[in-house]
C-alpha cells in the first residue's frame, strides 16, 4: 500500500536538522557524484542547449545543486529562467545569494509547485525529495505536468543497494513495521502506466565520518528525523559495524539516476 494516507506530520522535518544536513554534506561524495552525473547528462541533452531554457529545482534546498549545475553547465550562455520551490527560508536566501555570487540574479523562488504554468518547464531536478511528499502520486503527477514536450525529470533516490535505506528499512521494521516515508519501490508503483519514457542509472558515493557517539547521532537524526529517538546508539553501532574502518564509518551510497519525459 502507498503512504498518500500518511499525516503530513510524519514528513521529515528539515527546519530542526539543518545542521545534520550540514554535516551529511560536508563527509558524503553524494553531492560531487551527482552533479557529475548530470553534468554529463545535460551535455548530450540537445534539447536543453537553447536560449531561455526553464529549469526548476524542486525542493532544493541550499541552492548548492542549481548553483553549481548553472556554473558547471555554463548556463548563462543559455539566458535560462532558474525556480528553486523551497519551504525553508534559510535555504531560500543562501540559495539566492549563491546565484547572484554566480553572476545570475534572477532566480525565482516558489512555495508550491502550482505556481508554474502546466507544458512550461524544460528540466525538473528532484534530488532526494520524493521520500518526504505529502502524496507521492500527486507530485510526480504535477512535476510531469509541468514539463513541456521535450522536457525532462530527473529524479535522484536512494535504491536497496544504499546502505543508508538499508538502515533506514531495518529501523522502520524494527520500530515501526513500515516505513513513513516513500521508498524507490512506492516510486516505481506510481509510475507504472503513467504514459512516459524511462531511463535509469546509478550513481556511487561514500558517506565517511569519524565512529563516535555523537556523530553517529547526527547520522541518524539526519537519516530519521524525530524518529531518531526511538533508537539508542547501542543499537546503531551494532548496525552499522560491518561498515566500521579504523576509527571510521565508511558508508557505501548507491543511488537511482531516473530520468523521464512524457511520450
Amino acid at each position: 500500500m502507498l503512504k498518500a494516507d500518511y499525516k503530513t506530520e510524519s514528513r521529515k522535518d528539515f527546519t530542526s536538522i539543518i545542521s545534520e544536513y550540514t554535516f551529511f554534506q560536508e563527509h558524503s561524495t553524494e553531492h560531487k557524484s551527482i552533479l557529475c552525473q548530470m553534468k554529463t547528462k545535460f551535455k548530450s541533452a540537445d534539447y536543453l542547449k537553447k536560449n531561455g531554457i526553464r529549469i526548476l529545482d524542486f525542493g532544493g534546498g541550499d541552492g548548492e545543486l542549481l548553483k553549481d549545475l548553472y556554473k558547471q553547465c555554463n548556463l548563462a550562455e543559455f539566458s535560462p529562467f532558474l525556480y528553486l520551490l523551497e519551504p525553508v527560508e534559510k535555504y531560500q536566501n543562501e540559495a539566492r545569494d549563491k546565484l547572484i555570487k554566480e553572476g545570475y540574479e534572477g532566480l525565482k523562488i516558489l512555495s508550491k509547485i502550482e505556481e508554474c504554468e502546466d507544458n512550461s518547464l524544460d528540466l525538473i531536478l528532484v534530488n532526494h525529495v520524493l521520500y518526504y511528499v505529502k502524496d507521492l502520486n500527486e507530485t510526480v503527477t504535477k512535476l510531469l505536468n509541468k514539463l513541456n514536450s521535450n522536457g525532462k525529470l530527473w529524479i535522484v533516490i536512494g535504491n536497496d543497494k544504499n546502505t543508508l535505506i538499508k538502515l533506514w528499512k531495518e529501523i522502520f521494521v524494527r520500530f515501526m513495521e513500515d516505513s513513513p516515508y516513500f521508498l524507490k519501490e512506492d516510486l516505481e508503483k506510481v509510475l507504472t502506466g503513467k504514459e512516459v519514457c524511462i531511463l535509469e542509472s546509478e550513481v556511487n558515493s561514500i558517506f565517511e565520518f569519524e565512529n563516535t557517539v555523537e556523530n553517529r547521532g547526527k547520522m541518524m537524526r539526519f537519516l530519521l528525523g524525530k524518529y531518531a529517538t526511538l533508537i539508542k546508539d547501542e543499537v546503531i553501532r551494532k548496525m552499522t559495524e560491518s561498515y566500521e574502518k579504523g576509527n571510521h564509518l565508511k558508508l557505501p551510497l548507491v543511488d537511482s539516476f531516473i530520468s523521464i519525459g512524457k511520450t
